[in-house]
């Protein structure tokens, strides 16, 4: 299958294959797997689903339809129901993070104290 590149993201080239994104994964990548199984189990379900590895070493991941607000930013980003959304779905994901704090698990980023929730970092349009 043909691969696409798609836009976003701020380390590495990401394509679609199919209905699958691969990317380079990091240290981290076992620990995000799990986060998102973690999240899916809570009903969280705006999320991809980790699917493995390719050939090339890369993780792969669903793929989730949408339109992603892109810059300059489009103004049905502001409307306030994607707004409300956005912040019941980061709060589904703080409450669903909770069983994983404090687990032996490798973040991008160090932990800061007093950890509570795995906090996503990257919120943003």
């Amino acid at each position: 299958m043909e691969e696409q590149i798609l836009s976003g993201g701020n380390s590495h080239t990401i394509v679609r294959v199919g209905q699958t994104v691969h990317r380079v994964p990091g240290t981290w990548t076992p620990a995000v797997h799990e986060l998102l199984r973690t999240l899916q189990a809570a009903g969280v379900h705006e999320v991809p689903e980790p699917l493995g590895f390719d050939d090339q070493g890369r993780e792969i991941l669903s793929f989730l339809p949408g339109d992603v607000g892109d810059y300059p930013l489009p103004d049905w980003l502001w409307e306030p129901e994607i707004l409300d959304d956005a912040g019941e779905r980061i709060r589904q994901v703080h409450d669903a993070s909770v069983s994983l704090v404090g687990q032996d698990l490798v973040w991008s980023s160090p932990s800061r104290e007093p950890a509570e929730v795995i906090c996503h970092n990257d919120v943003a349009p």
